[in-house]
């Protein structure tokens, strides 16, 4: 009978986030004199909860200095068994994208196998690594990395210089005759571009800068006062017309 009124007893099972355990570790040391029992009632959980936070308290605490924000409210963390080699190619992956250059999923790999190579050649004791797709999502989870599509090409204008450009230019564009001035615009026929998906952070834009294109270049302009199309212009690299003669 005692030990059915003990199970009775018993409290119902509470989940504590990092965030809680952490408070329960504060709490402990700002109070000697609060007994874990009464922790437990105040709380809700039973003493040897209580018990097993205290004893784990480094490891929470190491645990804790290296959470993100999202991460505290998180009941379970899993924490990576390969810690070195991903802070090395999360600020390799930074590296790349503060200069706006495409990351795919393909070359996050192959440099993750190539950090882990490095570090077996210079001695380190690691376990068997594979740069698997699981991996992968389990690292850009961590890391907050999502794939997202590069818009525009905004990063190569120098803004600074924008406004100025254009009070010039109506200053030019005052001193013709309407029937001398042109609107023209361009559009073309692309032979090799890069990647229009990166990997980036929550907070990285993903903006594009201006390609290397070979490209075929094609002008419409009209007059500005009787809006009378002009002769189509094409402007192509010769060798692109030439390789191009070639394949036909």
């Amino acid at each position: 009978m005692d030990n059915i009124g003990n199970s009775r007893q018993r409290k119902q099972r509470r989940n504590l986030s990092l965030e809680d355990k952490i408070n329960i570790i504060k709490r402990k040391e700002t109070d000697v004199r609060l007994s874990d029992e009464k922790l437990a009632n105040e709380l809700g959980v039973d003493r040897s909860t209580i018990s097993g936070i205290l004893r784990k308290k480094e490891k929470l605490l190491r645990l804790h200095a290296n959470a993100k924000n999202s991460d505290l409210k998180k009941l379970r963390i899993r924490v990576a068994r390969f810690p070195s080699l991903e802070e090395a190619l999360y600020k390799w992956f930074q590296s790349l994208r503060s200069r706006n250059v495409p990351v795919s999923q393909d070359i996050l790999k192959t440099k993750a196998i190539e950090f882990y190579n490095r570090a077996k050649e210079n001695g380190a004791q690691l376990p068997n690594f594979e740069a698997s797709n699981g991996w992968l999502e389990k690292f850009q989870k961590r890391y907050n990395i999502s794939s997202k599509c590069i818009t525009g090409e905004s990063e190569s204008a120098c803004l600074d210089q924008v406004e100025n450009g254009r009070k010039l230019l109506q200053e030019i564009i005052a001193t013709f005759n309407l029937e001398n001035v042109y609107n023209a615009d361009e559009t073309g026929l692309f032979f090799r571009l890069g990647p229009n998906r990166t990997l980036a952070t929550r907070n990285d834009k993903a903006k594009g800068i201006k390609k290397i294109k070979n490209v075929l270049q094609f002008y419409f302009v009209v007059m500005q006062r009787e809006r009378r199309s002009l002769n189509l212009l094409l402007s192509a690299n010769l060798k692109i017309l030439a390789a191009l003669k070639m394949s036909t």
